[in-house]
């Protein structure tokens, strides 16, 4: 059974880039009136339906959306969490995300499971929603084109989480290292009783579908530790260490994690869970490692207060970028648990995806409608 998560955030971002023709657009402007937005959800609706009907499914669709997220509130030098992403005071947004709002909420009476809680960003809920899936020895497929949701793809316990851009230019699945191995090319337990057990529908549809993508492995380990000591310029969030040399700031690179994550994989943590790193007693001693080497291999001045800077450093990126629950404060990770078993306890209904009727009883989509341009008798009817 695979259920299919949907970042919604990027579905409606994507979406209104080509509706609005790319570009810095104001979608106050853009969407300006009703028939513009009806048009856009319409865009939506068909883009979306057309990527639900390429893959399995079986279990659960469920569409996520950000709140305020409550990484705001940790400080970073230089400004703060997201605060690079400065949009214009003219561009009026409120227009673009309430129609998000209002499509979730018709996709939940349409069957799907529309997601959101308070301080939860929609990385949050696939995270937990992945994993409560994952822990029903269930799979998903998360659907977006946010990179740092790679992170998420993993094998747990014989199931599976699988990341799809469905970006036409990308059309790319990130799928966890050994996937293909343990999972899509792994025999069925043979029943001399049924023999049609041999057969999985789910694996043929999948094999029909990894036709029209390109594969890509995830090893999520490396992937989170160079992430949190690289930072994400995209959000704001810097590397574990930067140092002035000749006026110029000497930043934390690519080349430079490489080196630090070959030494971790000869230290003595090498096995050990990134929660038991950053959260245990365990942690003053290997922070203290880590923090001088990052410090060593940038070539700065491995000295007490830089350590402490470093080490602080690399706490507060955890926080802000490693998707995990022991990372989530306590009032977001108790919505979004108590968000899992509302929509668990809603009723399982065959959905649609047809992309008109998917839309049936809103003020999107009138019945029999047609384009305004292909009525030939409009300037005739008085």
């Amino acid at each position: 059974m695979v259920n299919i998560l949907i970042d919604g955030n990027y579905i409606f971002h994507k979406t209104f880039g080509i509706f609005g023709g790319y570009g810095n657009v104001d979608p106050g402007k853009i969407l300006k009136d009703k028939s513009e937005q009806a048009a856009f959800i319409r865009k939506v609706s068909t883009d979306l339906c057309s990527s639900l009907k390429m893959i399995p499914q079986g279990g659960r669709l469920v569409f996520t959306a950000d709140s305020r997220s409550w990484r705001k509130d940790i400080e970073i030098e230089d400004g703060g969490y997201k605060s690079g992403r400065v949009k214009d005071e003219a561009v009026d947004w409120t227009i673009f995300f309430e129609l998000m709002q209002s499509f979730g909420s018709h996709l939940e009476k349409m069957g799907f499971i529309f997601s959101k809680v308070e301080g939860a960003e929609g990385d949050d809920l696939l995270m937990f929603w992945s994993d409560h899936f994952n822990s029903k020895k269930e799979n998903c497929i998360i659907i977006t084109g946010d990179k740092d949701l790679h992170q998420l793809a993993k094998i747990s316990g014989g199931s599976w989480t699988a990341i799809w851009n469905n970006n036409s230019k990308k059309n790319t699945i990130s799928v966890p290292r050994g996937w293909k191995e343990s999972w899509l090319d792994k025999n069925e337990s043979v029943n001399i009783f049924n023999m049609a057990s041999t057969i999985s529908p789910e694996k043929e549809r999948f094999k029909d579908f990894l036709k029209k993508v390109q594969i890509e492995e995830i090893e999520s380990r490396p992937f989170i530790f160079n992430k949190i000591l690289i930072g994400d310029k995209g959000d704001s969030v810097p590397g574990v260490f930067t140092y002035m040399q000749n006026n110029k700031p000497i930043n934390f690179t690519q080349r430079k994690s490489d080196t630090v994550y070959e030494a971790f994989l000869e230290s003595e943590w090498r096995e050990e869970s990134f929660g038991t790193l950053v959260n245990s007693s365990e942690s003053e001693e290997f922070l203290n490692w880590l923090s001088g080497l990052v410090i060593r291999t940038s070539k700065g001045v491995d000295s007490s207060e830089n350590r402490i800077k470093v080490k602080s450093n690399i706490i507060r990126n955890f926080k802000l970028m490693w998707l995990n629950s022991s990372m989530i404060p306590d009032f977001v990770a108790n919505g979004c648990t108590d968000e899992i078993s509302r929509g668990i306890s809603l009723e399982k209904r065959s959905v649609t995806l047809d992309r008109i009727k998917i839309l049936e009883g809103t003020e999107w989509v009138t019945s029999g409608y047609q384009p305004k341009g292909f009525d030939p008798f409009e300037h005739l009817i008085k």
